[in-house]
């Protein structure tokens, strides 16, 4: 009996063993025949980073950004890590019904968030209060899908109340990685004959860690634009902004190569009314521009595309990250091109 145990563990270890083998197998193939069929080039430089501490309000813009699966950071900021949302009926607070969001600007050092305005006076919160004081929230979020986090106190949901001129009451949410949520980014499905799903986790981003657009994309649309309605880059509210490339070059990405950080690039961000949103006043565009001609010329493509995305037009693309890093505007860029775009 003892010899047959042993056998079976034996038997057992080499096919584990054996099917680790297969997998670095298989992935070292696959990454060789990539690289013969989709070389990485060199298309440009890191122009701009930005990170969204508070999602829907102002980005911030920094110099590099460290980057995880959870999406950028720089300092004690993390993208997407807090989130405004209805307290009557904990719903998530978004541009297209609040455009003012955009107006609010955010820090967070020694452990406290400093939110601010042209026009009110800053608020802070502790963070390590919020922590201690553990009163978790589920909100609903795009989708219906819903997530939990911490609220950040009643003082701050007063304070926003006011600079949003608000008639619901508002709260503020603090993600903390662990908690319960329903949200995730699925970026396809790889390894073992593709029936492996790739998964990233996300804080409060509404679809991806990341996203990424060539600067080249924003002077095409201005040229679809009259001087009294141009745009820049702050209006599409992306991660990363690359120079160098042609217009919509996005569209043709496979993956990114940035300093030490490998993106995979694998869905279209596709636009809605958030974007006729002026960054710095917070009033919406009353030709409802750029929107407007971005639907003359960027619709998805006829067939599932178009199915999907319908009337809302194509700008900028999602990524996840493949390989952890760090990346500095002025940084090379190097992609890998599809076959054909989107």
């Amino acid at each position: 009996m003892g010899f047959a145990r042993r056998e079976l563990f034996y038997v057992g270890g080499a096919c584990v063993i054996g099917a680790t083998g297969l997998f670095y197998a298989i992935r070292w193939i696959r990454r060789v025949v990539k690289d013969l069929r989709n070389p990485f080039v060199p298309i440009g430089v890191v122009a701009e980073l930005y990170i969204y501490p508070v999602k829907a309000c102002r980005g911030r813009k920094v110099d590099m950004m460290e980057c995880s699966e959870l999406g950028g950071s720089n300092g004690e900021m993390n993208d997407h890590h807090f989130l405004i949302y209805n307290t009557s009926t904990n719903h998530d607070l978004e541009i297209n019904r609040c455009p003012r969001l955009v107006i609010i600007d955010s820090d967070v050092r020694n452990g406290t968030l400093m939110l601010t305005t042209a026009e009110h006076t800053p608020i802070r919160v502790d963070l390590q209060k919020v922590i201690g004081q553990n009163k978790i929230v589920t909100v609903t979020m795009w989708d219906k899908l819903r997530q939990s986090g911490l609220d950040c106190g009643r003082e701050v949901g007063f304070w926003l109340s006011n600079v949003l001129d608000a008639d619901e009451p508002l709260g503020l949410l603090y993600y903390r990685d662990g908690f319960y949520t329903e949200r995730w980014s699925q970026r396809g499905y790889r390894w073992f004959f593709g029936l492996a799903p790739v998964k990233d986790k996300i804080a409060f981003t509404a679809i991806a860690p990341y996203m990424a657009f060539a600067s080249e994309s924003v002077k095409d649309v201005n040229s679809h634009l009259d001087e009294n309605h141009q745009v820049n880059s702050r209006n599409f509210r992306g991660n990363i902004v690359i120079d160098g490339c042609p217009p919509f070059d996005e569209d043709w990405w496979m993956e990114l190569k940035i300093g030490d950080a490998e993106f995979e690039c694998y869905q279209p961000c596709a636009r809605c009314v958030a974007i006729t949103v002026d960054p710095a006043t917070g009033m919406r565009d009353e030709g409802n521009q750029p929107l407007r001609a971005l639907r003359q010329y960027r619709l998805a493509p006829e067939g599932k595309l178009r199915n999907i995305y319908k009337q809302d037009p194509i700008f900028g693309v999602y990524m996840g990250l493949d390989r952890r890093g760090t990346i500095r505007v002025g940084d090379q860029v190097f992609a890998r091109y599809k076959n054909k775009p989107l």
